[in-house]
């Protein structure tokens, strides 16, 4: 254990409402828009985990409600929609 923080990166979360109420979705998103992506999906209300690998993003969302979801998966298509995934 006291060699972890050589190879890990631990980061901490917030969770309004508890983590056992949330929703978690994890996205990979084809896309030269990384920053853009990550501010746009940051906006959420709780935490929210961004991972750059090339022309790759990923995203671990966290959601509190299925209107967040239906929110989320609606904006996920207008990205689509418009190019920008």
């Amino acid at each position: 254990m006291s060699e972890l923080s050589r190879f890990a990166c631990m980061e901490t979360a917030f969770f309004p409402h508890g983590s056992k109420k949330n929703l978690f979705y994890d996205f990979l998103f084809e896309s030269d828009y990384h920053k853009e992506l990550a501010y746009i999906l940051g906006m959420l209300p709780s935490t929210c985990a961004f991972f750059s690998v090339g022309n790759h993003l990923f995203a671990r969302l966290s959601l509190v409600d299925r209107e967040q979801e239906y929110d989320l998966f609606s904006l996920v298509h207008q990205l689509k929609d418009k190019g920008g995934i």
